[in-house]
């Protein structure tokens, strides 16, 4: 029968029994951080971050002008202000500007998805399955043609020459 030690742990302080008269620590992870604190195990540290992470970058806040640091080269928000100017905060802003649109679209999805009276169709150009709606007058809510995300971007940019005409 192996005999067992009780010792205390030299990183955490906590009692542990040891089958090893030399054991210094109760569990790797203990181990690992006395390890560390060794000129060696910095030096490791230091390598492998140098590696594997990238430098800190010191930037200037696009809205608010504070100073922050990130690891990140094309962020533009601090912290504090990337909640309020992000994605979801232009995706607010659009909504509010085209409150008409919107409704429109969203009673469109809710008769599809809620009401069944009007199912998706193919691309009219094409064909795909995979097809979006689009309305040409969103004062006729139904009167939706069909296309593919390909076909639906090319009449947006067609519809877009036109105006600019």
């Amino acid at each position: 029968m192996e005999k067992r030690h009780e010792r205390t742990c030299e990183v955490c302080g906590e009692k542990f029994l040891s089958s090893i008269t030399y054991g210094k620590c109760c569990s790797d992870k203990c181990r690992v951080r006395r390890w560390r604190k060794t000129e060696k195990g910095k030096a490791c540290v230091v390598r492998s971050n140098k590696r594997y992470k990238r430098l800190d970058i010191k930037k200037i806040c696009v809205h608010c002008g504070k100073n922050f640091i990130t690891a990140r080269a094309n962020q533009k928000f601090c912290s504090g202000c990337s909640k309020k100017q992000g994605a979801y905060y232009g995706h607010k802003k659009h909504r509010a500007k085209f409150p008409e649109k919107n409704r429109i679209r969203d009673r469109t999805n809710k008769i599809i998805t809620r009401d069944k009276t009007l199912e998706r169709q193919p691309c009219e150009v094409c064909g795909e399955e995979n097809a979006e709606a689009h309305h040409y007058n969103y004062d006729h809510p139904l009167n939706i043609n069909w296309l593919c995300k390909e076909h639906h971007g090319m009449e947006h940019k067609r519809l877009k020459v036109l105006q600019n005409i």
